[in-house]
């Protein structure tokens, strides 16, 4: 009889490994068609790593820190998932800039980069992106094949560190690929699914979604 995986326990790693595998479920065969939500989604992502980043300045009374610092974290994620979610320069901004830092970050992982070339190849890849997008005003090609790659690295991730092969905190793309064949093979199979999928729906112009 086949055995299969003892899954690990629900712990927070866990969770985020549900969350990905979710989230890139709904990147790689919705994420066109859904692109609106999907901007707000990015962005409230985008508003908490950014709001967490800056509760860590927060100094005011030690009995009140904690609370000071989950609410910032919490405010700076509902902001910017709103802003994304009404303006769509702003949506584009913040989500495609997210997923821009994003695949940097992979990037400068994988090559080993360190000091300031680990901190600007993020960033360089953000900008990049972000005034690709602007200036082509997204066209449907350009976010159809984002999407349908990081919703298939956001599954394969979530699934290898849902059966305990990777820690998805400390992911890259090296360990991504390096789990064997059938693994990568998956890993192409459900990024082409995706573009085909989202190729067959959607409109032309995301912008017409903001009218």
């Amino acid at each position: 009889m086949l055995e299969l995986p003892e899954l690990p326990p629900l712990t927070i790693d866990t969770w985020v490994a549900i969350g990905a595998v979710a989230l890139g479920l709904l990147l790689c065969f919705r994420g066109y068609a859904a692109m609106r939500w999907i901007f707000a989604l990015l962005g409230g992502v985008a508003g908490w790593q950014l709001g967490s980043w800056a509760a860590t300045y927060i100094r005011f009374d030690p009995d009140f820190d904690t609370a000071l610092r989950w609410g910032a974290t919490v405010f700076a994620a509902i902001l910017f998932a709103c802003l994304a979610y009404a303006f769509f320069v702003t949506g584009v901004m913040l989500a495609v800039g997210w997923l821009g830092y994003t695949l940097g970050l992979v990037m400068a992982n994988s090559l080993g980069l360190t000091d300031w070339q680990a901190v600007a190849a993020p960033w360089t890849v953000a900008v990049l992106l972000v005034i690709a997008a602007l200036v082509s005003k997204l066209p449907k090609l350009l976010l159809v094949i984002l999407t349908g790659v990081v919703g298939a690295a956001a599954i394969i991730a979530g699934a290898l560190a849902l059966i305990g092969s990777v820690n998805i905190m400390k992911l890259d793309a090296a360990v991504l690929l390096g789990n064997g064949l059938l693994w990568n093979l998956g890993f192409v199979a459900l990024a082409g699914a995706g573009i085909v999928v989202q190729f067959r729906s959607g409109k032309a112009n995301l912008r017409a979604a903001y009218a």
